[in-house]
């Protein structure tokens, strides 16, 4: 080392001196892909392996994939079996037939046939109807609020001992919730037991759970640039999860004459193959060297960390009106989203338009479909033409604007089939706004952040069933032609009052990059006098942490760079070696 400082230090000019000294710190003159040493595992296909394992480029799509398509399974085989069963008891207490003698899927008709006489002012397939949607909305509040007040513990958890843990107990809190629901079928258990799964489901998370450690997960391994793309493809493999999942459960079901017993073991079979990959299969994305060596901050203990998401948005540290405009807008389009969800069934049954079920559950996943490929096909274009992520969310929020707008006054079937895949671009507004959060925080803050952004977007779901659900049944009694498409063009409104927002945060971003930089600032020990002519000495800690990264880190970065580009891992420490091969060791110091 001392024969390259004194190489360095021959000028007679100490501030070319000092220039070089920097200049000849950097990974791009000590070291290149030539000088590299070989590799040793002498199995080019294990090598590649071991590589692909540790760039993290497939990481938590599988386990999102699986889990989702569990739920969703499992959402469809829970109502046809509650209305199965319902059904089967009101036509037992009417007529003296055994339960066990339907072995065919009932609809609302088939009870009121066997049931409903003169006398009775209510038919009873209504009140089956009135009964399994009170048992759905009480599941669905006893699964949703107990998940967004544990994520906001796991988030902050999650940062400080990894993503892992909080994966595998979302994964279990789904395991006990098929469970439960293998022996309410199986033995014919009461229905109410359903209750105490998704009571058990939402205390180990949940769908917030498991979306925070998936999205913290990502937003650790990724590299700016392509952050917004594999937001966008987790996402996409929500979407392709319903799908499947959607067509699965309803044809497996109708062939199988609602027999409920094969079906409920599908999602127990989700878990037992997700939970083994997240254990052994799965990298951990902290590096948990990096915290011990305190190379960044280390994650809050004690009662702190408990409520470290809401600190993040309270507190000081960060900016908070830029988080907080970002999430009013993803509030809005969860409650958008969800409320279209709510009542585009009813919306297609009612007229003008009047569809068959069979032809809504071809558009549904249809719909899903489209909103996969606007997350695997036109996102990764936009990223690729260089467009940021805030302008990505400013043109979803446009065409669905022009899309919902167009829906409202819809009444032919090529028309809401050609509005439905320009609506499937809402799918690029939440990554684009989700990608601008995990940008705004530190990387180690990314766990607490996703664990309150989840718990606000489980609160937004709930919201939209409560609000739109009731705006469209009052819009029934309008005496208008497109009354049943009001409800749209109040979402078409919700996304225009978005708008401003988004270009004031776009107004935001430019101003952040167009800033200058700081200006450099030499080491204390490099601010001596110009007759200075001896080369600055690195002791201690500086030349410690100079030698570790030149000798350990610097290789395998560099290798793993030249491999995969910057699509796969990007952790604080390779960012800082990055910033080194273009200038000076400063930001270590």
């Amino acid at each position: 080392m001392a024969s390259r400082y004194s190489s360095v230090y021959n000028s007679g000019n100490p501030h070319e001196a000092n220039s070089n000294y920097w200049r000849t710190a950097s990974f791009s003159s000590t070291y290149t892909k030539s000088s590299l040493p070989r590799e040793r595992c002498p199995y080019k296909a294990l090598q590649c392996l071991t590589s692909f394992y540790n760039a993290k480029i497939i990481t938590v799509e599988p386990v999102i994939f699986l889990f989702m398509f569990a739920y969703y399974f499992y959402k469809v085989v829970f109502e046809l079996y509650v209305f199965n069963r319902l059904g089967q008891e009101t036509i037992q207490e009417h007529n003296e037939y055994n339960i066990t003698t339907f072995n065919h899927c009932l609809t609302t008709q088939d009870i009121n046939n066997f049931t409903w006489t003169n006398s009775s002012s209510t038919p009873p397939g209504n009140t089956v109807e009135t009964r399994l949607a009170h048992l759905t909305l009480i599941v669905g509040v006893t699964a949703r609020l107990p998940s967004a007040v544990t994520t906001l513990i796991f988030g902050p958890i999650s940062d400080r001992f990894g993503r892992k843990p909080t994966l595998i107990i979302s994964l279990v809190g789904m395991l006990l919730n098929s469970i439960v629901a293998i022996v309410i079928v199986l033995y014919t258990e009461n229905i109410y037991f359903f209750i105490l799964g998704a009571g058990l489901r939402g205390m180990c998370g949940g769908i917030a759970g498991i979306f925070t450690a998936c999205y913290s997960y990502i937003a650790d391994v990724s590299s700016k640039k392509w952050l917004i793309v594999r937001l966008g493809l987790l996402e996409a493999m929500t979407f392709a999860a319903g799908t499947l999942s959607l067509v699965t459960a309803g044809v497996w079901t109708q062939l199988n004459n609602c027999s409920f017993g094969p079906l409920v073991w599908v999602t127990l079979g989700c878990m037992v193959v997700a939970i083994p990959y997240t254990l052994f299969l799965l990298p951990e994305s902290q590096d948990k060297e990096d915290i011990k060596e305190e190379k960044r901050p280390k994650p809050q203990a004690g009662p702190k960390a408990l409520l470290r998401g809401l600190q993040i948005f309270f507190g000081r540290g960060y900016p908070r009106c830029k988080l907080w405009l970002l999430l009013l807008v993803m509030i809005v389009t969860i409650l958008n989203t969800t409320g279209t969800m709510a009542i585009i069934t009813l919306f297609l049954l009612h007229d003008p338009i009047e569809w068959t079920p069979i032809h809504i559950g071809g558009y549904l996943a249809t719909s899903e479909m489209m909103h996969g490929l606007a997350l695997v096909v036109v996102l990764p274009f936009l990223v690729c033409m260089g467009i940021k992520d805030s302008l990505i969310a400013i043109i979803g929020l446009i065409l669905s604007i022009g899309a919902n707008v167009s829906l409202g006054f819809a009444d032919k079937t090529w028309q809401i089939y050609t509005i439905g895949a320009i609506l499937s671009v809402d799918a690029l507004i939440l990554p684009g706004v989700k990608a601008m959060m995990t940008k705004t925080v530190q990387p180690v803050d990314h766990g607490a952040l996703f664990s309150f952004v989840s718990a606000a977007q489980v609160l937004a779901s709930v919201l939209g069933f409560a609000v739109f659900v009731p705006v469209y049944t009052t819009s029934l009694a309008i005496d208008w032609y497109h009354a049943s498409g009001l409800s749209f063009l109040i979402m078409a409104a919700l996304y225009g009052c978005m708008l401003p927002i988004m270009m004031v945060v776009w107004c935001l971003q430019r101003r952040e990059e167009s800033a200058p930089p700081p200006s450099p600032q030499s080491p204390p020990h490099m601010i001596t006098s110009p007759s200075i002519t001896s080369p600055p000495r690195l002791t201690g800690e500086h030349e410690k942490l100079f030698t570790h990264v030149q000798s350990e880190l610097g290789q395998d970065i560099l290798e793993r760079r030249s491999l995969f580009g910057s699509f796969g891992a990007s952790t604080e420490l390779e960012r800082s070696c990055q910033s080194s091969r273009s200038g000076s060791f400063r930001s270590y110091y």
